[in-house]
């Protein structure tokens, strides 16, 4: 890497050795890319990979094809693996995992022939309830198939599509949802692993509520928020139409809204306040960032995002055609009307807007004629931001419980950095590298639905601070793996693996050190 270092120091002491996976442990000063790419292991532990186990579901297009999928279910229960169901129109008549006996645990992904090819139809049912059981909480990936609710004629919409319940590392992508009252909902009990996982490359359109809404149970409820980590549900690269919210969470939920577009909704971006569910505890956290909200109905929407509990993050975005780019509300649950003691139970606070792009914004602070209004208590106007309902305007305060800035060091104690995007679990390809005495052993996985040709090749690439580039082809090899050979023991490479002859090319990237397990210490110098 560019402006650093490699010192070597020997230990003179003693005769110190020092084992290889404690050595490549000791990085001193490291970046976050140093970091996002030294812990190897964290970049492929929860990732959807291919399975042995695989079904290929047959059904007459027209008819109900939900028993088939709950028998391929059954089959794969305690081994995992995946479903393909074939192209056609199904109808949709039964929840799959519906009863602990009909369960459906991680690790089983359903795979279909891609949106408008394969389509599932349901009138009342929900589609997929994907849930730990005590069992497996292993991800999954959902990928290619459109989903329908009741039918618009019906005057209703299907109240539940996809509900996930304690899995770690689940990927939904490249689906179509429509008509659904609940799209995709993600909850987290307490005593079993916290969901998280991605939602990518979708389309949600005319939903009752919104394209997620998750909950954490109270026990779970987390004072450190936890902001820029993996500990999240993720909304990124999709589509949303007519929604009545893009995004929601309460009883402690944390999810991250990013680089989505998002149109004419019938409400905000959410995050409830306490009592919305059993748990009693509003939402934790969210991040909302390079997404673009606008209107095109010709009337102006009421805000773009409204929030009612937690902190996070609102920055990067463009919001078109609102009367408010946001608004923070105080929930009657959560508010002692007698007193106004502060803080109220969950109450937005720790937030922090920037960057946000306003075009046409009724309440624009940029505006010259625009000025705050503190005249209402339940409909205060701080820069633009409405504060509404139960003294919202004494309770949520600028500059002690929101900050129109990015947070820093001296002020804050900490800096935000966003997580690695595309997330993780987007990737088709996951590399990851081991070290060994001047050389590198490579090894590759392919997602889940991912199929490559025979005739496909692999190209190795490395470079490093001191050496050329360095270029290697092999063979598609069933073992996925490849030795860089010939290597200088503490000098970092950066390795990139890529398809060759496939359309459109997967690749990804890590970087490694080599050690010969001798007495060195490599620290790791940034120069200014």
């Amino acid at each position: 890497m560019k402006g650093i270092k490699v010192i070597e120091i020997v230990l003179a002491l003693a005769l110190l050795v020092v084992l290889g996976q404690a050595l490549r442990a000791m990085v001193v000063d490291a970046t976050a890319e140093d970091r996002a790419f030294t812990h190897l292991s964290d970049r492929i532990q929860q990732t959807v990979l291919a399975a042995d186990e695989e079904i290929h579901v047959t059904c007459d297009p027209g008819t109900d094809i939900s028993d088939e999928i709950q028998a391929a279910v059954d089959a794969l229960r305690d081994s995992g693996g995946v479903i393909y169901l074939p192209a056609g129109d199904f109808q949709f008549n039964t929840t799959v995992g519906r009863t602990y006996a009909e369960r459906f645990p991680g690790g089983i992904s359903i795979i279909g022939q891609g949106v408008g090819h394969t389509i599932l139809r349901s009138d009342g049912a929900a589609f997929f309830d994907i849930n730990h059981w005590g069992q497996f909480s292993d991800g999954f990936r959902i990928s290619g198939i459109s989903f329908y609710g009741a039918p618009e004629e019906s005057g209703t919409y299907t109240n539940q599509g996809i509900r996930i319940t304690n899995i770690v590392g689940f990927r939904i992508d490249h689906c179509h949802f429509e008509r659904i009252h609940y799209n995709i909902s993600v909850n987290s009990l307490a005593g079993y692993p916290q969901s998280r996982g991605v939602i990518d490359h979708c389309s949600f359109i005319a939903a009752g509520l919104g394209t997620v809404y998750g909950v954490s149970d109270a026990r779970v409820w987390q004072e450190d928020m936890k902001l820029g980590t993996a500990e999240a549900t993720f909304i990124e690269d999709c589509y949303m139409e007519g929604l009545g919210h893009p995004g929601a969470s309460f009883g402690g939920g944390h999810y991250v809204l990013r680089y989505n577009e998002i149109v004419d909704s019938e409400g905000s971006i959410d995050a409830h306040g306490p009592g919305f569910d059993s748990s009693g505890r509003g939402a934790r956290a969210t991040e909302i960032y390079g997404n673009t909200v606008y209107q095109t109905t010709g009337e102006y929407g009421w805000t773009a995002v409204g929030l009612r509990a937690g902190g996070g993050v609102i920055f990067g975005n463009t919001f078109q055609s609102y009367d408010h780019y946001a608004r923070f509300s105080i929930d009657t649950q959560g508010w002692n009307s007698t007193n106004d003691e502060y803080p109220t139970l969950d109450q937005v606070h720790d937030m922090w807007l920037w960057d946000n792009t306003l075009i046409d914004i009724l309440y624009d602070p940029s505006d010259p004629d625009y000025e705050d209004d503190f005249s209402n208590p339940d409909r205060t106007v701080v820069s633009g931001i409405l504060l509404y309902s139960n003294d919202a305007g004494v309770l949520i305060q600028k500059d002690r419980d929101f900050f129109l800035r990015e947070p820093n060091m001296a002020d804050d104690g900490f800096e935000y950095e966003p997580y690695e995007y595309p997330h993780p679990l987007t990737r088709d390809l996951f590399l990851s590298a081991r070290p060994g005495d001047r050389v590198a052993n490579l090894n590759w996985e392919l997602a889940i639905g991912v199929q490559l040709p025979p005739t496909s090749t692999w190209r190795v690439d490395y470079i490093t601070t001191t050496a050329s580039v360095y270029t290697a082809t092999e063979p598609l090899s069933t073992t996925r793996s490849h030795t860089l050979t010939g290597l200088t023991n503490y000098e970092w490479y950066t390795v990139t693996l890529s398809t060759v002859g496939v359309t459109p090319t997967l690749s990804d990237t890590v970087r490694v050190m080599p050690t010969d397990h001798l007495v060195y210490l490599p620290l790791i110098m940034r120069e200014d």
